[in-house]
């Protein structure tokens, strides 16, 4: 995987280094962030404040998350998401901003809950287990 400056994503092949795959993303936005999953089948990355599901075989964004309601042109920046992350068993998938964490349902896109941060950690988060996360 790797990112250019626009709205792309890029699959690459291991072993022949090449190109297997473009996800072009509906958001001009850079992308801050991705995770496979943990079967390989999708990617979720994110752009400022949307999160996208990817199928890596066909390319094609199945899901668009958000949680922000735009009422200005511009996103504050402790509201925009930095980090995205698949929970191992790929039933969950976890946003964080510099305030907030979210937990969303992975096959439905539903938002399930809202943790706040504490201020004096950063950008980052990961599943420990299906049940524990930890902020970086």
């Amino acid at each position: 995987w790797s990112s250019d400056v626009c709205s792309s994503d890029l699959i690459w092949d291991t072993i022949s280094g090449e190109c297997v795959n473009i996800l072009k993303h509906p958001s001009r936005l850079n992308i801050r962030a991705f995770s496979w999953s943990p079967n390989g089948t999708h990617i979720v990355s994110c752009c400022s404040t949307k999160i996208f599901i990817w199928n890596t075989v066909s390319g094609i964004c199945e899901m668009i998350l958000s949680n922000y309601h735009q009422i200005y042109s511009w996103v504050p920046s402790d509201d925009q998401i930095h980090s995205v992350v698949w929970s191992s068993d790929g039933k969950h998938i976890v946003s964080c901003t510099v305030k907030k964490i979210e937990v969303w349902d992975a096959l439905s896109g539903e938002l399930l809950h809202i943790i706040p941060k504490p201020k004096s950690y950063g950008y980052g988060c990961q599943f420990n287990d299906i049940h524990t996360i930890s902020v970086e």
